[in-house]
C-alpha cells in the first residue's frame, strides 16, 4: 500500500463529492461545514475561558498582560463576564452540532435523490446522512485544524513548526510501515497499523502531545533565562494542541472510513457510478495471507514442528466448508514412494473464533475418540485468523448413497452419548435448553398474527398446556448434536469409519430434534432398543411418540423464529391435537 498515492486519491475523491454536495445543495451543505467549523472554534474557547477565569480569580490584583484594559475595581465584573461567556460558548457549540446534523439530514436526502432514482443499498437514507457528515465533517476539521495552525503560528512560531516536522516525519513513519503490506508476508508493524489504527494514532498524537508539553514547560523550569514562557499562551497553545490532535484523530478514523466505503458512497451520489456489493474484508484477508505458496509454507512449518517428515506436499481449497469458516485438503507423502497423508486446515475468522473455544469445552468433556471427531496436529494463529490442521483419514467424503446407509448408525451413535453433567451444565449456563426457549416470550409474538376467534382459541390453548408441555420437553433425554452433520462433512477413514470434522456449532438439543426425514418406523424402534441399553437416563416408555412431541415443539419455535406465525399457530393446534404418552 502506498499511503502517498492513497492519499491523494482520498483528497482528489473527498474534493469530487463535497462538488457534488455544493453543486445540488450549496447552502446545506455550506452550512453544514459552517456550522461545525464555528462549532469547534466556540468548543476550544469554551475550553480556554474557564482556565483563564480561574487564573484571574486566583491571583491579587490584576496580572500584567491584563492591566492594559482591566482596572482593579472592574476585575470581579470581567470574572462573570468570562464565566458567562464560557457557558454561552458551550451552548452555542451543543446548538451548532444540533444544526449541523439536521442539515445533514436535508442535504443527505437531496443529494441521494438527484444520483438515484431506485434505492442503491439498504437503509439508504441512515447511511447517505452518515456518510455526508463524515464528508463535510472531514472538510470542516481539515479547514479548523489549518486554522488552528495558523493560529499556533502566531502564538508560538517555533513549537507548531517543530509540531508540524514531527507530523510530516509521523506520516513517513507509517507510509515506510504500510509499504509493501499488499501481499505477504505482512511484517508485524504494518499489521499493527492496519488492524489496530485507533491504538497507533493515539500513539502518535500522545507523542505530539508529549513533546508539545516539554516544549512549553521548559522555559518556566529552565534555570537559564529562557524567552516564550507566558503563561496564557501557553495555556492556550496546550488547548489548541489538544483540540487539534483530538479532532486530527477523528478526522483520521472518519477519513479511513469514508475510504473503505468509496464504492457504496458513489453509487450513492453519483450518477455514473452503480453500486456492486464488495467482498467481503475477511475474504480479501483470507485471499491475501493464503495463497497457495504461503499456506503450503504454514502448513510445512506447523508439521515440521510436530516431528513430521514432509517430502511432497499439497495444500487445496477444499469447497465443502460449514458457514465462515474456510478449508484446505492437505495431501503429503514422507517419502516420494511413501504412503499418502491426509490432513485438513481448517481457518476461522476473528468472528468464528467462539467455535475453537465451543469445540475444546466439548472435547474437554467427551473424548474426540467417542464423538468421531479428527484428531488436532496443530494449532496456530495466522492473524487475524485462527487456523487447525485436523488429520483426515481418507481425505474423501461419504456419497450421498454411503450417507444413507450410514446415517442411522450415526444416528444412534451420538443419541447413545449420554452428555456428562458439566457440559450439560456449563451448556445451559450460557445457552438456554428447548424447555426454557418455548416460554411466554417466545409465544407472545404470535399475537400480532392473531386475526380470528378459532386463532386465538389455538393461541390460548396452547398458553394454557404450555407448563405441561415445558415439563415433558424437560424430561427428554439430551444428546450431542451437530448441525455441520452432513455427508460433505463426513470423511472416511482407512479403517471403514467416519470423521466428522466440525464440531463448532454443536449444541445440546433433546433426542428427537433434527430427526431425519429417512428413519421412520422400526428402523426408529431399533435405534432406540440399542440406545436404552447404553444410557440409563432412557426408560423403557420412551418412544417415538416423544421424539414426534420434539419434533413439533421445535418446529413451533423454529416458525415464530423465522416470523411465519401463521405456520406456528397450525404446528401448536397439531401439537395440542396428538395425544401425550
Amino acid at each position: 500500500m502506498n499511503l502517498y498515492c492513497e492519499t491523494a486519491a482520498f483528497a482528489r475523491w473527498l474534493y469530487r463529492a463535497m462538488k457534488t454536495f455544493l453543486r445540488i445543495r450549496p447552502a446545506v451543505t455550506l452550512g453544514v461545514v459552517i456550522s461545525v467549523t464555528l462549532g469547534r472554534i466556540t468548543s476550544l474557547f469554551s475550553f480556554f475561558l474557564p482556565l483563564k477565569v480561574i487564573l484571574l480569580a486566583s491571583v491579587e490584583g490584576v496580572p500584567g498582560y491584563y492591566q492594559n484594559f482591566m482596572q482593579p475595581d472592574t476585575k470581579l465584573y470581567w470574572i462573570i463576564g468570562l464565566a458567562i461567556a464560557s457557558i454561552l460558548l458551550y451552548v452555542i457549540t451543543l446548538l451548532l452540532d444540533v444544526a449541523a446534523k439536521r442539515l445533514c439530514l436535508i442535504g443527505s436526502r437531496d443529494v441521494m435523490r438527484g444520483a438515484n432514482k431506485i434505492a442503491v443499498i439498504t437503509n439508504q437514507d441512515i447511511e447517505g446522512q452518515t456518510h455526508y457528515e463524515r464528508a463535510c465533517k472531514t472538510a470542516a476539521n481539515g479547514l479548523f485544524i489549518l486554522g488552528g495552525f495558523g493560529l499556533g503560528l502566531l502564538i508560538k512560531a517555533d513549537l507548531f513548526l517543530t509540531l508540524l516536522l514531527l507530523v510530516i516525519a509521523q506520516f513517513a513513519f507509517t507510509a515506510v510501515a504500510l509499504s509493501g503490506n499488499d501481499t505477504p508476508p505482512i511484517h508485524r508493524l504494518g499489521r499493527f497499523v492496519r488492524e489496530s489504527l485507533g491504538s497507533h494514532l493515539k500513539l502518535m498524537s500522545s507523542i505530539i502531545f508529549m513533546v508539545a508539553f516539554i516544549f512549553l514547560l521548559l522555559p518556566f523550569i529552565s534555570p537559564s533565562p529562557v524567552q516564550g514562557g507566558h503563561i496564557l499562551g501557553a495555556i492556550l497553545s496546550i488547548i489548541l494542541i489538544r483540540q487539534c490532535l483530538g479532532i486530527a484523530d477523528m478526522t483520521l478514523n472518519d477519513a479511513v472510513r469514508l475510504a473503505n466505503n468509496r464504492d457504496k458512497i458513489n453509487a450513492l451520489i453519483f450518477h455514473d457510478a452503480p453500486y456492486d456489493a464488495p467482498e467481503h474484508k475477511n475474504l480479501k484477508t483470507l485471499r491475501s495471507l493464503f495463497q497457495q505458496q504461503e499456506r503450503a509454507r504454514m502448513v510445512h512449518r506447523e508439521l515440521t514442528r510436530k516431528g513430521m517428515t514432509v517430502a511432497d506436499l499439497n495444500v487445496h481449497w477444499h469447497d465443502q466448508s460449514p458457514g465462515g469458516l474456510s478449508c484446505f485438503h492437505v495431501r503429503y507423502q514422507e517419502t516420494a514412494d511413501g504412503p499418502v497423508h491426509h490432513h485438513q486446515l481448517q481457518v476461522f475468522p476473528q468472528e468464528h473464533r467462539r467455535q475453537l473455544l465451543n469445540e475444546e469445552f466439548l472435547f474437554a468433556n467427551i473424548p474426540r475418540e467417542r464423538l468421531k471427531a479428527p484428531e488436532v496436529i496443530a494449532l496456530f494463529e495466522e492473524s487475524p485468523f485462527e487456523c487447525q490442521i485436523c488429520r483426515a483419514g481418507t481425505g474423501t467424503s461419504l456419497t450421498q448413497s454411503e450417507w444413507h446407509e450410514r446415517q442411522a448408525d450415526i444416528l444412534g451413535l451420538y443419541w447413545s452419548i449420554m452428555p456428562p453433567h458439566p457440559l450439560v451444565k456449563g451448556f445451559s449456563a450460557s445457552r438456554r435448553l428447548p424447555h426454557d426457549r418455548l416460554g411466554n416470550g417466545l409465544i407472545e409474538r404470535l399475537r400480532i398474527a392473531i386475526d380470528t376467534p378459532e386463532e386465538a382459541s389455538v393461541l390460548k390453548n396452547f398458553e394454557a398446556s404450555l407448563p405441561e408441555i415445558t415439563d415433558r420437553l424437560r424430561n427428554i433425554p439430551l444428546y450431542v448434536s451437530n448441525p455441520d452433520l452432513s455427508p460433505g462433512h463426513v470423511i472416511k477413514t482407512e479403517d471403514g469409519d467416519i470423521l466428522v470434522m466440525y464440531w463448532g456449532r454443536w449444541s445440546l438439543e433433546p433426542m428427537g430434534a433434527s430427526l431425519p426425514g429417512s428413519i421412520k418406523g422400526e428402523q426408529l424402534d431399533a435405534i432406540l432398543d440399542e440406545v436404552r441399553t447404553l444410557r440409563p437416563d432412557v426408560s423403557e416408555h420412551f418412544n417415538r411418540k416423544d421424539l414426534l412431541f420434539v419434533q413439533q415443539c421445535l418446529a413451533v419455535e423454529r416458525e415464530i423464529n423465522a416470523a411465519r406465525y401463521k405456520a406456528a399457530l397450525q404446528r401448536m393446534k397439531d401439537l395440542i391435537d396428538t395425544p401425550g404418552p
